[in-house]
C-alpha cells in the first residue's frame, strides 16, 4: 500500500513540476532553435537543475515521514528510494515534452555527428550479438549458409 501511495504522490508532484516548468521556460519551437547555443544550454541546464533539486529534496523530506502502513525500516527506505526516482522521472518526462525535445535537438545538432563516428547509425549491440549470421558459400555449394 505504501508503494501505491508514494507512486501517486510522486506522479502528481512530477506532473505539477512539469506544469510549472512549461510556463516558466520557452517552448521548443523555431524561435528556440534559432537562439544561441549558450541560451539553449542555459535553458536546458536550468530546467534539468530544477528537476534534480525537486527530486532530491522531495525524496529527502518524504524519507523522514513515518510510512502509512508499518513495515521494516530497511524496506521502507528501499520502497521510498525506488518509487521516488522511478515515478517522479516517469511523470516529469511524460508531461514535459518540451524539455525532451530540447535535449534531443541539442544532441542531434551538436553531438550526434561525433557519436556516429564511434557507433555507426545502423549498429546495435543486439544486432551484433544476436543478429542473423551469414557465412560465405562453401566451395562445393552455391548456397549461402
Amino acid at each position: 500500500m505504501n508503494i501505491a501511495i508514494l507512486a501517486i504522490f510522486y506522479t502528481a508532484l512530477g506532473g505539477f513540476l512539469s506544469f510549472l516548468l512549461y510556463h516558466l521556460f520557452d517552448d521548443f519551437d523555431k524561435d528556440w532553435e534559432s537562439e544561441t547555443l549558450a541560451y539553449q544550454l542555459g535553458d536546458v541546464s536550468m530546467e534539468l537543475s530544477i528537476v534534480g533539486l525537486v527530486a532530491f529534496w522531495s525524496t529527502h523530506l518524504i524519507s523522514d515521514f513515518t510510512p502509512f502502513f508499518e513495515v521494516h525500516p530497511e524496506l521502507d527506505k528501499l520502497i521510498d528510494s525506488y518509487i521516488s526516482g522511478l515515478f517522479y522521472a516517469i511523470a516529469v518526462f511524460i508531461f514535459l515534452d518540451g524539455l525532451t525535445d530540447k535535449v534531443k535537438y541539442l544532441y542531434n545538432v551538436y553531438l550526434n555527428e561525433h557519436f556516429v563516428r564511434v557507433f555507426p547509425k545502423e549498429w546495435s549491440l543486439m544486432k551484433t550479438l544476436f543478429g542473423p549470421r551469414k557465412t560465405n558459400a562453401k566451395k562445393d555449394s552455391d548456397k549461402t549458409h
